[in-house]
């Protein structure tokens, strides 16, 4: 499915158009939102928002789960309506 199928997925379906996709917000870094890794680092030298534990937040695998969620909807979203994926 291309860019422009996408958007005509969401144009013809109110589940998406009419509502906002909280599996699309920002990360959440927990205690660490608003921090530069730099300042992180002085804590914990290797820390690492792509390994490292996120307290309170979101880890790697926590914003896959999101983002595979969001995918599988769309492309139930393209079965039911008849769009192509590719």
């Amino acid at each position: 499915m291309n860019y422009l199928q996408v958007v005509q997925v969401f144009v013809r379906t109110s589940t998406f158009v009419n509502s906002v996709e909280p599996d699309l917000h920002e990360w959440n870094y927990g205690v660490y939102e608003g921090r530069k890794t730099a300042d992180i680092r002085k804590e914990i030298a290797d820390w690492s928002v792509w390994h490292s534990p996120i307290p309170e937040g979101k880890n790697l695998a926590d914003v896959g789960r999101c983002a595979q969620g969001v995918i599988d909807r769309l492309l139930e979203t393209a079965r039911q309506t008849g769009a192509r994926c590719a």
